[in-house]
């Protein structure tokens, strides 16, 4: 059975979808309404430029969501997001060496990144994620040649954009 999202209990100590989980689990102990408790300094207010951003811009992190899964935590999901950066970038490299890309190994490291990447808000990476483990499945290997060195590049640009979020955030 899964929290109040639907997520089941899956991935090791340190994976980001178990430490997402931990802490919705400490703020839905602590909070009593959505924002409850937390500090008005960390509620997340999304600035105009976030509003009117267009739906799949490959830049775009919606940090507000990103908050609002953790949990409304700022700080918690600055600590995601720092954890993020450093398992993805780790797999990333991994992926880039995966000679079979129709193989359970590549299907692997691509599901991992559209689950943590919906977790941070980052719906670009995490919707082309998805393409890429479907075309994987599909044995798409002309897809896959394509659009590997696309989320490679992509969740690159993510790297920085996440950096310079938490720096201004910490």
């Amino acid at each position: 059975m899964g929290n109040r999202f639907g997520w089941k209990r899956h991935g090791d100590e340190n994976s980001i979808d178990v430490k997402a989980r931990k802490a919705i689990a400490e703020a839905e102990k602590q909070e009593t309404t959505a924002y409850g408790r937390i500090p008005e300094e960390e509620r997340c207010v999304a600035s105009e430029d976030m509003k009117n951003a267009p739906e799949h811009n490959e830049e775009r992190l919606d940090t507000e969501q990103g908050i609002r899964i953790v949990g409304g935590s700022r700080e918690t999901y600055c600590m995601i997001l720092e954890t993020y950066v450093t398992e993805c970038s780790k797999k990333l490299e991994r992926l880039m060496q995966i000679t079979n890309r129709t193989g359970t190994e590549y299907c692997t490291v691509v599901h991992a990144f559209r689950g943590s990447s919906s977790t941070i808000g980052a719906d670009y990476i995490a919707d082309l994620s998805e393409r890429l483990e479907e075309a994987s499945r599909q044995a798409d290997t002309e897809y896959l040649d394509t659009n590997t060195p696309v989320l490679y590049q992509k969740m690159t640009e993510l790297f920085g954009v996440i950096r310079s979020y938490i720096g201004e955030n910490s």
